[in-house]
């Protein structure tokens, strides 16, 4: 894989846990409770799920994507 493919994967991947963290994140908020202490442990499943879907976005970008063309025929 090139660098400018890696750098694509890598943008998306980032891209994704953006979107997912924001998600999660206006989803908390709309009934965060700040008087209770729970708050961080919120963040930190937020930040957990977010890395998640980054992952998956990059093992399908980098991964299955360009395998998925190559059998298919496709462009990558």
């Amino acid at each position: 894989m090139n660098k400018e493919k890696i750098k694509d994967v890598l943008i998306r991947a980032l891209k994704t846990f953006i979107q997912a963290f924001v998600s999660i994140a206006i989803a908390q908020l709309a009934g965060v409770n700040f008087i209770e202490g729970e708050n961080l442990m919120n963040v930190l499943i937020g930040i957990a799920v977010s890395a998640g879907a980054a992952g998956v976005s990059a093992v399908w970008n980098g991964v299955l994507s360009p395998l998925l063309n190559s059998i298919t025929g496709g462009n990558e």
